[in-house]
């Protein structure tokens, strides 16, 4: 019984610490500045085969600040 009680503790006091760590361990909360630059963000929203799909992303890709982006079509159920 004793041995099942320090290794539950054992167990909580892990996962404390995790939960500690990985909250320690974001970006600056004290940021003003918006995470998504939204004037970089596309007006107008295309249809399918319109041939602006990768314009379409580059500007979502800057907008959000990240080094890639991807997308796919879905119809149906296929891709």
């Amino acid at each position: 019984m004793l041995i099942t009680n320090l290794q539950s503790s054992f167990k909580f006091a892990h996962l404390a610490l995790l939960t500690l760590l990985l909250s320690a361990c974001g970006s600056d909360i004290t940021q003003t500045s918006p995470l998504v630059n939204e004037t970089e963000l596309p007006k107008e929203v295309g249809i399918a085969q319109d041939g602006a799909l990768k314009q379409h992303l580059e500007s979502i890709r800057q907008a959000y600040n990240v080094p890639a982006i991807t997308a796919m079509t879905v119809k149906d159920g296929l891709v």
